[in-house]
């Protein structure tokens, strides 16, 4: 008899983005992500699950809102094991693992399935300030306690 068709391969797609609408220049604003930066988020998600993935064209991929990578892999359900792994703890250890562990604003990940995860999380926006507020002086140092009478 003929064998069962295979089940239905899904789909899982990671992406991580600095967006930055409203111009703001300072030095908490992240750099966009870059091909390297592609390569890392492949590293990251495969750290996750049997799955290989491969970045998705254009490396970057530009728009007016935001600079991207996206990462593509293929499997069966265990890809929502990665997905949900992948979100986890609101996608900050995706930040740390494709190098933006120093900077808290403009960064949103996403990751999705065709099998039914779909995570997405944005940092707050980063504030445009100018000047740099300048950090305020180190207390002076407290004098010793007198010493006790012998």
């Amino acid at each position: 008899p003929p064998s069962p068709p295979p089940p239905p391969a899904c789909e899982i797609v990671a992406e991580f983005c600095v967006y930055n609408p409203d111009g703001v220049s300072n030095p908490t604003v992240p750099p966009y992500p870059t091909n390297e930066t592609c390569d890392m988020l492949i590293d990251y998600m495969e750290s996750l699950g049997a799955v290989n993935f491969t970045c998705i064209e254009p490396i970057p991929n530009v728009t007016a809102e935001k600079t991207c990578v996206s990462v593509i892999g293929y499997g069966s359900l265990e890809v929502n094991d990665i997905c949900f792994n992948a979100s986890s703890f609101d996608f900050i250890v995706m930040y740390e693992m494709v190098g933006y562990e120093n900077y808290t604003c403009n960064l949103e990940g996403s990751v999705y399935t065709t099998c039914g995860c779909n995570e997405t999380s944005m940092t707050p926006a980063c504030q445009n300030f100018s000047p740099p507020p300048s950090p305020p002086p180190p207390p002076p140092p407290s004098p010793p306690p007198p010493s006790p009478p012998p």
